[in-house]
C-alpha cells in the first residue's frame, strides 16, 4: 500500500459459484466454517480462525474493518479501516464489489470477482476464452493440496482408473512448533545406519578421554607452576 501510495484497499475470498462466501466477516466452506471444513488441520496453513477481520489485523498494524453484506448489496461504502474486509454470498454481491473496486490501485481477491472487472473496462465476456485445445499423448496432474475437498478429488482420479505415480501423507492432526521439530529429529536420528551410529559413539569416547587427559594436564602444570 506504502508502494502504491494508498491508504485503502479491499479485500474478499469469496467465490459463491465454488460454495466459498463470506458473510459477517467468517468464511464459509460450503455450509461450515473454515474451521471446521478440515483446513484446521492443514499441515501448513492450518485455519483455526474463521474470522477474516482478526486473521488479517493479526498480521498488520494497520486497522482492519468490515463491510457487510447490507452494504455491499447497495454500493460501495468506506469503512474507517484501511483494509477493508467485504461479504459476499452471491455473485451479484461479487459484482457489486467488482464495480466500487475500479479506481482502487491495489485489490485482493479470490478469482470469483473475475466476473464483474471486464465490466469497468467495458469488456465483454467470449464464451472461447474458456475453450482450452486438446491436449494430446500423455498427461500428468500434480496435486499440491491436503484439504479434503482436494484428498478426494485425487481418491475420485485413482477410483477412475488414474495411476498414481507418488503420494505423501498428511498427518492429520498436524503436531506444530518445537514438538514436531522435535519429533522430527527422532526420527531423522532413529533412521540414520548403525554404522553411522557406531561412529558417532566411537567419537565421543575418543572425545571424552581426551578432555580428561587435557584436564589433567591442565591441572598439573598450573599444580608445577605453584610449587615453582
Amino acid at each position: 500500500m506504502a508502494e502504491l501510495g494508498t491508504d485503502f484497499t479491499i479485500a474478499f475470498p469469496a467465490f459463491p459459484e465454488n460454495k466459498r462466501t463470506v458473510f459477517k466477516g467468517y468464511l464459509f466452506a460450503g455450509e461450515v466454517l473454515l474451521n471446521e471444513s478440515g483446513m484446521q488441520h492443514h499441515p501448513l496453513t492450518p485455519m483455526t480462525d474463521p474470522n477474516l477481520v482478526r486473521v488479517p489485523q493479526r498480521q498488520t498494524p494497520s486497522k482492519v474493518g468490515l463491510i457487510d453484506y447490507t452494504a455491499v448489496a447497495g454500493g460501495r461504502e468506506r469503512v474507517a479501516a484501511r483494509i477493508a474486509v467485504a461479504d459476499a454470498i452471491s455473485d451479484a454481491d461479487l459484482r457489486s464489489l467488482a464495480a466500487g473496486c475500479k479506481d482502487l490501485p491495489l485489490v485482493t481477491t479470490g478469482s470469483g470477482v473475475a466476473i464483474g472487472l471486464p465490466a469497468n473496462w467495458d469488456i465483454r465476456p467470449d464464451p472461447r476464452a474458456a475453450a482450452l485445445p486438446p491436449a494430446p499423448g500423455r498427461m500428468a496432474v500434480v496435486s499440491g493440496s491436503c484439504s479434503q475437498a482436494t484428498n478426494a478429488q485425487v481418491r475420485a482420479f485413482i477410483a477412475a482408473r488414474g495411476r498414481p505415480f507418488s503420494s505423501i501423507r498428511c498427518a492429520s492432526p498436524p503436531e506444530r512448533g518445537w514438538r514436531s521439530r522435535r519429533s522430527h529429529g527422532r526420527a531423522r536420528k532413529t533412521a540414520r545406519p548403525r554404522s553411522w551410529s557406531i561412529r558417532r559413539a566411537s567419537w565421543r569416547r575418543w572425545s571424552s578421554r581426551r578432555s580428561r587427559r587435557w584436564r589433567a594436564a591442565s591441572w598439573w602444570s598450573r599444580a608445577c607452576a605453584c610449587w615453582s
